[in-house]
């Protein structure tokens, strides 16, 4: 990480809207606001009120505000709280083009990971790193019954997002 200063963390933020419209949301980021909203996929939306926005639309403005920004750390908390399939698989394809960055993800839904390269589990109240994926996966006690099952049939996992999973589904012996 180099002592990098610029950390960004993304909570739940529904109730810290400091703005009244989608254009000035975007621009109290201090990011590229036109690029923002372009991200979030709010093109001709730029004059609504966020109150009139579904949960989806203020969280994919609050994760394209993040993710098109510059930031060494970037801790997202539950970044696919609120979203339908389609904006989860927007969100894992943003992330993914952050590859060259440190972005932390805390989550309760591991059927919506993107590329991870490391994993870590909280065990009894403790944060516990498990290594490298996917050569750690066999360590994984809390891992999601899919990926047990493909495991104790003996699927190599090239990784954990949806798609590497929907490819290792295809790879069952027998």
């Amino acid at each position: 990480w180099n002592g990098g200063r610029r950390v960004m963390l993304l909570q739940d933020t529904s109730y810290h809207i400091s703005t009244m419209t989608v254009q000035e949301e975007a621009g109290s980021w201090h990011g590229d606001a036109e690029r923002i909203i372009r991200t979030a996929g709010l093109t001709g939306k730029e004059h609504t009120d966020l109150l009139r926005l579904s949960r989806g639309e203020v969280r994919r403005l609050e994760l394209a505000a993040i993710l098109t920004g510059q930031y060494d750390l970037i801790v997202l908390d539950e970044p696919w709280a609120g979203l339908d399939e389609e904006a989860r698989r927007w969100v894992r394809q943003l992330i993914d083009s952050h590859a060259h960055e440190i972005i932390v993800i805390i989550s309760h839904d591991l059927t919506s990971l993107p590329h991870i390269d490391q994993l870590w589990e909280m065990e009894c109240g403790r944060l516990k790193q498990l290594g490298q994926v996917p050569a750690c996966l066999s360590k994984w006690t809390k891992a999601p019954p899919l990926v047990r099952y493909l495991l104790n049939k003996g699927v190599h996992l090239s990784g954990l997002s949806r798609e590497e999973l929907e490819e290792a589904v295809c790879r069952i012996p027998g």
